[in-house]
């Protein structure tokens, strides 16, 4: 045995925050069936992300850092420990090394600047990074030089509505909580915890203590109760197979609810643990992951049974699916055919799209490497000639994870992706790495067209604490409609929120009594380029951008990205400088991505002083030309502060050396400066 896996087996014997796995499920001690949090505590027990100790304690009361919460996360979002766990798909255990590979840089900077570093739990916190459901940002808040920092509710919060996927959610649509104690609660945190109250996953009135400690029964409460909410939207989202209804009671006791067999289709068999397995199925027109135990008798055609590994791809079968604690079992599978074979390696499925003979014009084929997590429909990919790229997924399409039909958001950072373009937007993806294993909802895109009866175009909206105001104008007609955001909203056939139609879609409204109930909006994506002409910083910004169809202006979406390619970093609205060179992917009219492609170097002026201003504070010149007017012989007036470089003859300057009548060039870094970065003089 390895120091490392040593060293992780003493941490489960002498450690009390660490526990066995499900070894002693059926006890927990010291958690009596009228503890507030009993049932979730039993079923996050159960799914295996807390556990208790060999004497069946869960230690309700235990207060939790930073790492511990984030082992459970990671967990939830289907993290395994790879070095105890041997049983697991070849690929997803590649995936997490080289994923913790990728991180160990940032993990041993952390180390190094926090003495409370606990390194025994950098597999999970490079994984969450990986993933997207943490970033360094969040290191620097939880830990100090001093010590640990125990865990908040308001921190917790925040990781909840991660879990979720609904943190730009919560941002663009949530901005006041209603608690009586908000003003505790950090500004940056009062959306997340109002989306939780919507959600009822937290209590809906009075005081919500943001600074309460987190003990292992308020997390195990919370993460439990996010967990059984995301699997019961999911299964009421679903629109393929067997509908069941879960009347999800979170202190009530187990909740098993059985459905019918129906006929499905085998895509991928996974390990999941030691007893059980992730099974990837199509139902209709949706493929999800479930879980199956080693214990469910898999019969073939036959009637023999058989292993669940044995099974291959696209294999037709006869399941029955059970709701217990919020996961979806297999309960049942007799397959119909008899594509099996007996052998342990993981199914491949060809991409049944592939069609070699497509004629379409404006398609391409590009490689790469992703380099951020896909976000807003935005995948940038690092090309083979090192190069990056930000493309547009469309509505419409296929994303396939080692063949097995996904969604883009399970796609990792550093995954190989070969895509097919239509005019810069990609219809297909095949990326090289396994899904994580978690459950998702995963679902193929309906290719079919829905005609709206548009009611008009959405030119302007705003937000008001009765949902959202949009100005809406058809024709010469333009009205105001107020959506509240409890309506019904479909956008480009899909499920969505008030917050997420942009100003630029055509929408229909449904109304009942004087309410609206129901939005059906379209919007349509582009890549435009261009150099930014001009911007406006207001509670709606704007940005104009010259662009080879001359000036064009465009409002900057609520959740907008900004990201400077040459320093690979997310930057804000404000690091953004006339003269740089954009890659914008506009979502109908509202940009939602900008990529900074290039600055300018340095913007020079030459001009002459037509007067030397009080102080010398600034000086008045004649410019000869400004190129962001474009006009020649401009008035402007330069700051010149004291630390202003002035040179002569290449000697330095103070600013008493500036007189009228004197000829310069002025330096600025950006165009937008409000000084220069340096002044020369001329003979």
């Amino acid at each position: 045995m390895s120091r490392k896996i040593m060293s992780k087996w003493l941490m489960v014997l002498g450690l009390s925050v660490i526990f066995t796995v499900n070894a002693f499920a059926a006890i927990i001690s010291d958690v009596s069936s009228s503890h507030w949090a009993y049932s979730s505590i039993v079923g996050i027990e159960k799914k295996g992300y807390m556990s208790v100790n060999s004497s069946g304690n869960f230690f309700p009361n235990a207060t939790m850092n930073f790492f511990e919460v984030a082992d459970v996360m990671a967990k939830a979002t289907g993290y395994v420990d790879v070095e105890v766990n041997k049983n697991i798909d070849e690929t997803f255990k590649n995936q997490i090394i080289d994923n913790y590979n990728k991180q160990k840089t940032t993990l041993a900077t952390y180390a190094k600047k926090y003495s409370a570093w606990n390194k025994l739990y950098d597999q999970q916190v490079a994984y969450l990074l990986g993933r997207g459901y943490i970033s360094t940002a969040d290191l620097d808040k939880v830990v100090t030089a001093s010590g640990k920092v125990t865990m908040t509710k308001q921190d917790l919060a925040v990781f909840i509505v991660r879990y979720l996927g609904k943190e730009t959610t919560a941002k663009n649509t949530y901005k006041t909580t209603g608690y009586a104690d908000e003003a505790s609660i950090k500004e940056a945190n009062r959306p997340h915890v109002a989306y939780l109250k919507t959600l009822g996953l937290v209590s809906g009135s009075g005081n919500f203590s943001p600074d309460t400690k987190v003990t292992r029964a308020l997390c195990a409460k919370m993460f439990n109760d996010a967990i059984n909410y995301k699997v019961k939207l999911n299964s009421q989202t679903n629109t393929g197979g067997t509908t069941t209804t879960n009347n999800t009671n979170t202190g009530g006791t187990n909740n098993t609810i059985n459905a019918a067999s129906e006929q499905v289709t085998i895509k991928k068999v996974l390990s999941k643990n030691a007893n059980e397995y992730y099974v990837s199925l199509t139902r209709g027109n949706n493929t999800s992951y479930y879980t199956i135990k080693n214990t469910v008798k898999v019969l073939n055609a036959e009637g023999k049974q058989i292993s669940v590994l044995d099974i291959q791809a696209e294999t037709k079968a006869n399941v029955t699916i059970a709701l217990e604690n919020g996961t979806e079992y297999i309960t049942s599978m007799n397959l119909v055919n008899t594509n099996t074979a007996n052998n342990n390696t993981t199914n491949v499925i060809t991409d049944p799209n592939t069609n070699t003979s497509n004629t379409a014009t404006n398609i391409q084929t590009v490689s790469g490497t992703l380099l951020e997590q896909v976000s807003n429909g935005i995948m940038r990919i690092v090309l083979t000639d090192g190069t990056i790229k930000a493309y547009v997924l469309d509505i419409n399409n296929i994303t396939f994870l080692n063949g097995v039909i996904a969604s883009a958001d399970d796609i990792a950072v550093g995954d190989k992706v070969t895509v097919t373009l239509q005019d810069n937007a990609i219809l297909k993806v095949h990326a090289t790495s396994s899904n994580t294993g978690a459950t998702t909802n995963n679902s193929n895109v309906n290719n079919s067209s829905i005609v709206f009866v548009n009611d008009g175009e959405v030119t302007k909206k705003t937000f008001t604490t009765k949902g959202y105001i949009f100005t809406v104008k058809n024709g010469a007609n333009e009205m105001d409609i107020t959506v509240p955001t409890s309506a019904k909203v479909t956008r480009n056939t899909r499920s969505s929120e008030v917050a997420e139609i942009r100003v630029g879609d055509t929408i229909a409204v449904t109304k009942d009594a004087g309410i609206v109930t129901e939005v059906k909006a379209t919007g349509t994506r582009k890549k435009v380029e261009g150099t930014l002409n001009s911007m406006t910083l207001a509670a709606t910004s704007t940005i104009t951008v010259k662009t080879a169809a001359g000036l064009e202006t465009y409002v900057i979406a609520g959740d907008a990205e900004f990201y400077n390619q040459k320093s690979r970093k997310y930057i804000i609205l404000r690091d953004l400088h006339l003269g740089q060179s954009l890659d914008i992917v506009l979502d109908s009219k509202e940009a939602i991505s900008i990529d900074v492609e290039s600055s300018t170097s340095s913007a020079n002026y030459k001009a002459k002083i037509v007067e030397v201003g009080q102080s010398y504070s600034y000086i008045d010149v004649i410019i000869d030309y400004d190129p962001i007017s474009g006009e020649s012989q401009v008035p402007k007036r330069i700051y010149t502060p004291v630390n202003l470089q002035i040179t002569l003859d290449g000697k330095t300057q103070s600013r008493s050396v500036l007189e009228d009548g004197m000829e310069l060039v002025i330096t600025y870094e950006y165009l937008d400066d409000t000084a220069p970065q340096k002044i020369r003089i001329l003979k």
